[in-house]
């Protein structure tokens, strides 16, 4: 595990690896879990369960190893490859998940270190088994244990952004690089569903503090050809926590499903 941008959660000083644990000058330790990650999550005991569970951990990876979405993989990790040509840059992913993105970013750019944040023991754990060129912790994007000024680019992929954090941890002309839903995604499981489907507003991804200076959409079609993949993708959803029940009954009821995906990639500067 890397960790030279890495900072105690508990006082702010810099962590240095030691025997099997991250260390701070003050005393402070945290040890590095048998799969590989950290958890610098402060406030939890030991058996305290934060984020997404075992469960829709392991759904999520199911689904996404499958390759639904890597061609939003294939354009998040063009997109960094263009801003941060540099070695040694630091890409951070806040709000990692189980590491789908996370690892492709550290596969296409070898001379960078990634580190991916989530709040979700069980994630980080999935994700550090997986992806050993990567450093996952478990931590807050909102509090985010980096130095201050460390990140060449800050990355989240439909996970909370917290922008005054965003802007401690990014280095001046440091860019933060955001995949949202595009207008059209999943309109069709949307139209089944409810009985007046909207599209998504694309204009409502303003962040306060930052300026977008591009984007790339990602939109293609993809034939799901079973309902358990219909539900997985609808339960990574946020509506699957507000659709009512005889939404959920029509759902259960597709065995199939020719589906719109559609993505933005927001490129954002920090305003001067």
């Amino acid at each position: 595990m890397e960790c030279g941008d890495l900072i105690c959660p508990l006082c702010g000083t810099a962590l240095v690896v030691g025997e099997k644990a991250l260390r701070c000058r003050k005393g402070h330790s945290f040890d590095v879990a048998k799969e590989g990650y950290c958890n610098l999550l402060t406030g939890s005991k030991p058996g305290d369960s934060i984020g997404d569970n075992r469960e829709m951990v392991r759904a999520r990876r199911e689904f996404l190893t499958q390759g639904w979405y890597a061609p939003l993989a294939d354009a998040l990790c063009r997109q960094i490859a263009a801003l941060c040509p540099a070695e040694h840059a630091l890409v951070l992913d806040a709000g990692c998940g189980e590491g789908f993105y996370t690892g492709h970013m550290a596969d296409s750019l070898p001379q960078a270190h990634v580190i991916g944040v989530d709040i979700s023991k069980h994630a980080c754990a999935m994700a550090a088994k997986r992806y050993g060129n990567c450093t996952f912790l478990t931590a807050s994007a909102a509090a985010m244990p980096v130095r201050t000024g460390a990140a060449d680019v800050v990355v989240s992929v439909f996970a909370p952004v917290f922008p005054q954090e965003v802007a401690r941890v990014l280095k001046p002309g440091g860019v933060l690089l955001r995949a949202v839903p595009g207008a059209r995604h999943l309109m069709e499981l949307k139209q089944a569903v409810y009985d007046a489907a909207y599209e998504n507003d694309e204009s409502k991804y303003s962040l306060e503090g930052f300026v977008e200076v591009g984007r790339e959409r990602v939109q293609y079609r993809r034939f799901i050809p079973d309902s358990a993949t219909i539900r997985q993708l609808f339960a990574m959803t946020p509506y699957a926590h507000r659709t009512p029940r005889e939404g959920m009954a029509r759902l259960a009821k597709l065995d199939s499903a020719d589906v719109t995906i559609d993505f933005l990639v927001l490129i954002s500067n920090q305003e001067v």
